[in-house]
């Protein structure tokens, strides 16, 4: 049973939202679109484990995905949790192509396609980490004696995991192939030790506390405001900025028409710089010259606002 369904990390749509609003020469721009595809990455690594997740009982095994808690450190996620009347098992997932090799100075080396080589940590000490702030977490909450498992699937069956100096591979560490057969056998050698009613005491106990992982992602790069591209980009040629004409957008490169780009562009202001925006500053960014064009089209996509008149701000995440 999926209690938490996986959700578009917020931090990726603001990487793609500002991806799209800088200009190639920025100095900033490679570095957020290399960050844009590792998430971009991380995102379809995560969601390639549900396809043999599927096939577990659903009446036996609770998942939670991208579930993300506060606790006296700061915010620990786990990318998926699964949460049964034997166990509960915290599954951290990597998105790692090519070649992996385990070292014994607790160090990952992944050999590219392309034979170059970059290290990582190992993944088994950070689910262990994992599983001890869960622990914690736990105890806190009421929850005592609960076994916690972990396991770090690798999300491409076509990965070669390898050990360097006859290490042998860590046991947690598995292709997403695995997973369902891996869970079913850790699952038969146990006796149940939580009752139903308290896994769903659990799974509240957890949706309450999760955090959405947000932050300024101007602040993040250094990026000004006044750095952003500005108007309502094309979705066929991406040129900005495109035309308010004949209660449509009209791109002047290509010709392209449409009737709600600039629902885009809104929400682009809204993840970028702000929530709330004045009419002023949304005829700003999306470079419509008529304050009554602004008004008319919020209040046709029905946003929500405060205020009246010229201290009118309108809600961007809120419609009526």
């Amino acid at each position: 049973m999926i209690i938490k369904q996986r959700e578009l990390s917020k931090v990726l749509e603001k990487l793609r939202s500002l991806n799209q609003r800088l200009s190639d020469n920025h100095p900033e721009k490679i570095r957020v679109h290399s960050d844009l595809q590792k998430k971009l990455a991380e995102e379809r690594g995560e969601k390639a484990i549900d396809f043999f997740l599927q096939f577990l009982d659903q009446e036996l095994f609770h998942f939670l995905h991208t579930i993300r808690i506060p606790d006296g450190q700061g915010f620990f996620q786990i990318d998926t949790l699964i949460l049964s009347p034997f166990f509960i098992l915290i599954i951290e997932v990597k998105n790692w192509r090519g070649t992996i090799l385990f070292g014994g100075n607790g160090q990952v080396t992944r050999i590219r396609e392309d034979g170059r080589e970059e290290g990582f940590p190992n993944p088994v000490p950070q689910a262990n980490l994992q599983r001890y702030r869960l622990q914690k977490w736990l105890l806190q909450s009421g929850f005592n004696n609960i076994p916690i498992h972990t396991m770090v699937v690798i999300s491409f069956p076509s990965t070669i995991i390898k050990s360097t100096n006859q290490q042998a591979i860590p046991k947690e560490v598995i292709h997403n192939n695995q997973l369902m057969f891996k869970i079913n056998t850790l699952a038969h050698k146990r006796k149940q030790v939580i009752s139903i009613d308290v896994l769903h005491q659990i799974a509240d106990e957890m949706m309450a506390a999760h955090t959405p992982e947000d932050k300024n992602i101007l602040e993040t790069y250094g990026v000004q405001q006044a750095e952003l591209i500005k108007g309502v980009i094309c979705d066929n040629c991406s040129f900005s900025s495109m035309i308010w004409q004949l209660s449509k957008m009209h791109c002047p490169k290509c010709e392209f028409i449409s009737e709600d780009s600039y629902l885009t562009a809104i929400n682009d202001y809204s993840l970028l710089i702000n929530r709330e925006a004045k009419n002023s500053e949304l005829r700003d960014f999306l470079q419509i010259d008529s304050p009554h064009i602004v008004k008319r089209l919020m209040h046709r996509e029905g946003f929500a606002f405060i205020g009246n008149t010229n201290g009118r701000k309108y809600l961007l995440n809120e419609r009526n």
